[in-house]
């Protein structure tokens, strides 16, 4: 007898789920427009941020330069120049963004600010103005240590004067208010006595007193002009003042050995 017919082939189970199973509910979806950029934030004109956009990278570079090199300089009015150049060019990095970054730019304008003032207060104590000639000389001749402006703020509170021969300008153990310079002529200091010294063009007199900062402080000897003098005379309360508000100045003032 012929052979049974062979089965029918079994259809295979597809594992895919129909595409209805995998597809959400259309009822749950929602359409959303896209989200747009921010508008840009500049803190300059559009058209100008948009011309120096090119120019970000130089800026940039420049300041830091500036920067660096400042910290290099040795001259505090070089440094802040340079300071305020660098940090100048950081104000313009910033501001020439389209989105800025606020704190860098704040704090680059407070730092030029800072710089500023102080650099002024530099340039204001070394040219202070020009001297007249018997001050050009004093300086030069005694007090290069000093800035100009702060030799010029110490002749303010000065009285140049010219004293006889003979004149007593300190007497041993008594009070003397005043601090003086000798620009010509020259004095003697007695000691209990006993001359023991000779003050001449460039000393000073009564400096003991001066040292001590205290009222009524004593002096060391007595000096008395030798020959006509001319002399610088300064109140000592007024003196030290000054000295007291102007740290600096007292540094390069310093202790001197005269009497």
């Amino acid at each position: 007898p012929p052979p049974p017919p062979p089965p029918p082939p079994r259809r295979a189970r597809s594992s895919i789920a129909p595409a209805e199973s995998s597809i959400a509910d259309p009822a749950s979806l929602t359409w959303s427009p896209p989200s747009e950029p921010e508008p840009p934030s500049s803190l300059l004109p559009l058209w100008l941020v948009h011309r120096a956009r090119a120019l970000l990278p130089v800026i940039g570079h420049s300041a830091y330069i500036t920067l660096a090199s400042g910290f290099l300089m040795t001259d505090v009015l070089a440094l802040r120049l340079m300071l305020i150049g660098g940090y100048s060019g950081l104000v313009a990095f910033h501001a020439l963004h389209e989105r800025p970054l606020r704190i860098p730019f704040r704090w680059s304008v407070f730092f030029v600010v800072v710089n500023g003032v102080m650099a002024l207060k530099l340039v204001r104590d070394r040219y202070p103005g020009a001297f007249g000639e018997e001050e050009e000389s004093i300086y030069e001749g005694s007090f290069t240590q000093l800035s100009r402006g702060q030799f010029k703020r110490l002749m303010a509170l000065a009285t140049v004067e010219t004293l006889p021969e003979g004149a007593v300008l300190t007497t041993e153990r008594a009070a003397c208010p005043h601090l003086y310079f000798v620009l010509d002529g020259s004095a003697q200091m007695r000691l209990n006595g006993e001359a023991v010294a000779v003050i001449g063009r460039g000393g000073f007199c009564n400096t003991l007193a001066y040292q001590r900062g205290e009222p009524g402080t004593p002096a060391y000897g007595t000096i008395r002009g030798r020959s006509p003098m001319r002399v610088v005379r300064w109140e000592l309360a007024a003196l030290r003042d000054l000295v007291a508000s102007d740290a600096d100045l007292e540094r390069r003032l310093g202790a001197r050995d005269d009497p």
